[in-house]
């Protein structure tokens, strides 16, 4: 199963709880501190620099 966009999963926290409660930005925070407590969150968070780096190199060379 693919997974979803933090964009899809912050609409689906707003869409289950209540309103008042829930902002966007504090859907996003919800998600950001689920994600951390995933152990390959670091890791996945290393390797997207370690891409976006060669991008730039692939850019500029």
């Amino acid at each position: 199963m693919a997974r979803r966009t933090v964009q899809q999963r912050a609409a689906r926290i707003l869409q289950r709880s209540d309103p008042d409660r829930w902002k966007y930005s504090a859907a996003l925070r919800e998600i950001q501190r689920e994600e951390e407590e995933d152990p390959g969150y670091a890791w996945r968070m290393v390797r997207a620099e370690m891409r976006e780096r060669v991008q730039q190199r692939d850019e500029q060379g």
